[in-house]
């Protein structure tokens, strides 16, 4: 399935988005290996993407250019697109994709936590179109918990990780349940 992500919803690549370019510490978790969620830093928020092999791909959303290959300033930091999580052909566009967000440590008043969270902030979920660039139905919450149990039953401790259904007040606001 593909993305619409372009400037102003159109399919030419956003300015400073592309090449999509694998990040350096990009983790791949593979359908029946566990997210081993102890060796994450909880001050970070991570990037994910499920592809279509069922592979749970992230890498934390802050990157520096010196490591990274983007038309960017060295030695600057900048925010890595889901996109590059799963480049398309060339990385001029992204590839395809299940689902994505962002997986972040549930802090209790700054304290980090046992819990992870996974939310559905993805153009992966909500710019969907088809192969004739007809825009879907954005992705419904159970896709994010079929995300979560995916994680699950690769062996990931179910206590520890949660969801957050970011686009809910997003589909309201369209009409969409």
């Amino acid at each position: 399935m593909a993305t619409d992500i372009g400037a102003k919803g159109g399919p030419e690549p956003r300015p400073m988005e592309w090449p999509y370019t694998n990040p350096p510490d990009m983790c791949t978790v593979p359908p029946g290996t566990p997210l081993d969620l102890n060796s994450l830093y909880p001050f970070l928020k991570y990037l994910w993407v499920v592809d279509a092999e069922g592979n749970f791909k992230f890498a934390p959303e802050l990157q520096d250019t010196s490591d990274f290959m983007k038309p960017l300033p060295p030695e600057r930091q900048f925010l890595i697109k889901h996109g590059d999580l799963q480049p398309g052909e060339g990385g001029t566009a992204r590839g395809p994709a299940r689902a994505g967000g962002v997986l972040y440590n549930v802090r209790n008043g700054g304290t980090p936590s046992d819990i992870w969270c996974i939310n559905n902030n993805s153009s992966y979920t909500f710019r969907r179109v088809d192969e004739n660039g007809q825009p879907l139905p954005w992705a419904p919450v159970e896709s994010l918990e079929a995300v979560r149990q995916h994680l699950i039953d690769g062996g990931t401790p179910g206590e520890k990780l949660t969801t957050n259904d970011y686009l809910a007040d997003k589909r309201l606001n369209r009409g969409m349940p």
